[in-house]
């Protein structure tokens, strides 16, 4: 159990970057996020072959659509030409993370290694498919690696940290973490932030709640957005309003239920941006409500449930489900559950996406929808 809630923890810290110009993509692969980057021609000195710079033009142009098989093989064709191009292997890589050909992505990740062995992004970028992988000891190799390279770079040290971190080894999570936070208040990173959540995240799974919550109030200074759970764990005022107080009894719950989808609709309708301390209230009394329900019994897959770093659309989606079991007096279909909680999460996502940015998982379930193939998938990752 404890290793579940880590995992729905975890999801909320945003890791850091390399010192370089470079773009970057957040992957979640059951529940787990990490950040692939992509090489851009000149990061290495690129090359020399006119042929070999026009299929990688060309390559990243595909990938820029999203049409990854295409990009694959301007990339192939790019290395056939010239086979020291190291920018070339580090997006191939990326190409085949994308095609989740993991094994294929780490034998060119590898290959820029061999290349140029003081590649720092493809290292990192090999450490980030090892997290998708679980394979978190060999993760820790990588970031090893980029701390012989550059020993003051606190992305080695980060990286290090979160993955002991998912190895429930909290000790040497923590000392990495902090070794990590110390180089992000030196330079004055724009990701102490992130610093700060790993630190108290850290601390809370070994049980000191004490210095969790220091930690995590300074990551919510920084704009850090905690895992609902947490907050209410550590964060919930003593004094609670007056519906939540008299959340005791069955009978408590039924007469809240018009509230909570009511709560829910304003939710939905209201602009993410506007009233935020309306919405924060709603927010916590929802979250008490949904998880004391005698009634209502929401269950979080990570193979649906896939875009955890978005706190307001899994709100959103617990709130779809509740509303669709409240209506429907239908409290046992985790199916139809899952399936109006997701849909939930859709429109909500349209209706904010300025806000809220793009996210890729849930642009795949807005596809499956289009396709008609939503509740299908839902029914196969139950």
């Amino acid at each position: 159990m404890k290793k579940r809630i880590l995992i729905l923890g975890i999801t909320f810290v945003t890791f850091g970057t390399l010192c370089y110009s470079q773009k970057k993509e957040t992957v979640i692969t059951d529940g787990v996020e990490n950040q692939i980057t992509i090489s851009e021609t000149g990061m290495y000195g690129g090359t020399d072959s006119e042929e070999a710079k026009k299929y990688f033009d060309q390559a990243a142009k595909y990938g820029n659509e999203e049409d990854f098989n295409n990009a694959k093989k301007f990339y192939l064709k790019a290395i056939k030409t010239d086979s020291k191009y190291v920018e070339a292997y580090d997006n191939l890589g990326l190409i085949y993370r994308r095609l989740e050909d993991f094994d294929k992505a780490i034998k060119y990740y590898n290959k820029s290694i061999e290349i140029f062995p003081k590649g720092q992004m493809a290292h990192q970028n090999l450490a980030a498919v090892y997290g998708i992988k679980k394979d978190y000891k060999s993760a820790i190799n990588e970031y090893e690696a980029i701390l012989k390279i550059s020993p003051n770079n606190p992305e080695g040290y980060y990286g290090i940290a979160n993955s002991y971190m998912m190895l429930s080894q909290f000790d040497d999570a923590l000392v990495n973490a902090k070794k990590a936070l110390d180089l992000y208040e030196k330079i004055n990173s724009h990701h102490i932030g992130d610093g700060y959540y790993m630190v108290g995240l850290i601390n809370y799974y070994k049980g000191d709640k004490e210095n969790a919550k220091e930690y995590l109030q300074m990551a919510k200074d920084k704009g850090a957005k905690i895992h609902p759970q947490i907050e209410k764990e550590l964060f919930t005022e003593k004094k609670e309003s007056k519906k939540q107080n008299q959340l005791e009894t069955k009978e408590d719950y039924a007469k809240y239920e018009k509230d909570v989808v009511n709560g829910y609709n304003w939710l939905m309708k209201t602009p993410i941006e506007t009233e935020p301390t309306k919405r924060k209230e709603i927010n916590s009394f929802l979250i008490q409500w949904m998880t004391g329900s005698p009634n209502v019994s929401i269950e979080l897959s990570e193979k649906i449930v896939t875009y955890m770093d978005c706190g307001e659309c899994l709100m959103m989606f617990m709130g779809g489900w509740t509303k669709y079991a409240l209506e429907s007096k239908d409290f046992k279909n985790k199916v139809k559950g899952n399936l109006a909680g997701t849909e939930s999460v859709i429109k909500f996502y349209l209706l904010n996406k300025n806000s809220l940015g793009q996210n890729k998982s849930i642009e795949k379930f807005i596809k499956l929808k289009r396709e008609n193939k939503l509740e299908e998938y839902i029914k196969s990752n139950i």
